[in-house]
């Protein structure tokens, strides 16, 4: 039997974007939608809720369902409650407090680097840093003072294990804003890593 032809990517936005082979591949494997049917918006920055849903999917988490949510800015009328609660209690995502997560926010590259080692130990994938691999792996970087203490163990995790990479010789830039292109890149990695792809 021949294998089936991969889905069409509708996404116009995207010709000659240099995550295009990344986001078609990644929309064929339903790990990502666009904005509109024909506007996947690569430069758009992704929320912190909808991060949460991506890294879920990548790791083909099944969906809970919940009738209370432990976060008062999380409504459970809201798309994203399911998936921040659920992201939540398998320790992958925390929020700012008990209490708030700030879903609509925009997440930050450290966030993302956090989330993602989270994840991906979670499913027992990558290499686990040793505090002297890190403090070696983080020397690499001249911005490495602006990385928060939390994030340093992340994005070393993160560096290397290839899921994430500078944004120019040298930097992290840990506190810049992620954009959809740059999210969906790690995402297919996380995909590809927690399914041995």
């Amino acid at each position: 039997m021949p294998a089936p032809s991969p889905i069409e990517c509708p996404f116009t936005d995207i010709t000659g974007h240099w995550a295009e082979s990344s986001i078609t591949e990644a929309y064929q494997k339903g790990l990502v939608d666009g904005m509109t049917t024909s506007q996947f918006a690569p430069q758009t920055l992704i929320t912190r809720a909808q991060f949460a849903a991506l890294v879920l999917r990548a790791l083909g988490q099944q969906s809970s369902s919940y009738n209370q949510s432990r976060f008062a800015d999380v409504p459970l009328t809201a798309w994203y409650c399911t998936a921040i609660n659920q992201a939540a209690d398998l320790g992958l995502i925390h929020g700012y407090s008990q209490t708030q997560f700030g879903p609509e926010d925009p997440i930050t590259r450290e966030q993302i680097s956090v989330i993602v080692s989270r994840a991906l130990l979670f499913r027992e994938k990558g290499i686990e840093v040793s505090e002297s691999q890190m403090a070696q792996i983080l020397n690499t970087l001249s911005d490495q003072s602006q990385i928060s203490l939390w994030a340093r163990a992340g994005v070393a995790f993160c560096l290397s294990n290839g899921i994430m990479t500078g944004r120019d010789a040298g930097l992290f830039v840990p506190a810049q804003n992620s954009t959809r292109a740059e999210a969906t890149v790690v995402i297919l990695k996380v995909y590809q890593l927690s399914h041995d792809v």
